[in-house]
């Protein structure tokens, strides 16, 4: 959650789910993590722990930010498809030069 979020990434998503018409019953929310890791992670937990081991999942996240979240991903025990949103041209060499040194640091440290 950014500083000026006053609702978690989750909590956006269900109202939005909700919103399209997704009973709010069929939504489960991983709302504790602090980073893509966590994420992840968490959100393996709350699916095993509802579905089963046996599952498939989707990747969906910014376009720059789907190879580091497949990589993360595997580390976490989720092996998924991705599906990219598309970035915005102005924002291209912010987001890719800082998902490029996140991508470096994550070769070097996972």
């Amino acid at each position: 959650m950014g500083d000026r979020a006053t609702i978690t990434e989750a909590e956006a998503m269900a109202r939005f789910l909700a919103d399209l018409g997704v009973p709010r019953e069929k939504i489960l929310l991983e709302n504790k993590s602090t980073n893509t890791y966590e994420n992840l992670k968490y959100a393996h937990d709350i699916i095993v722990e509802h579905i089963g081991e046996n599952f498939k999942a989707v990747i969906i996240s910014n376009d720059f930010h789907l190879y580091r979240a497949g990589l993360i991903a595997r580390d976490a025990g989720i092996y998924a498809r991705r599906m990219g949103a598309p970035t915005d041209w102005y924002t291209w060499n912010i987001n890719y030069t800082r998902e490029m040194m996140a991508v470096i640091n994550q070769w070097l440290f996972r």
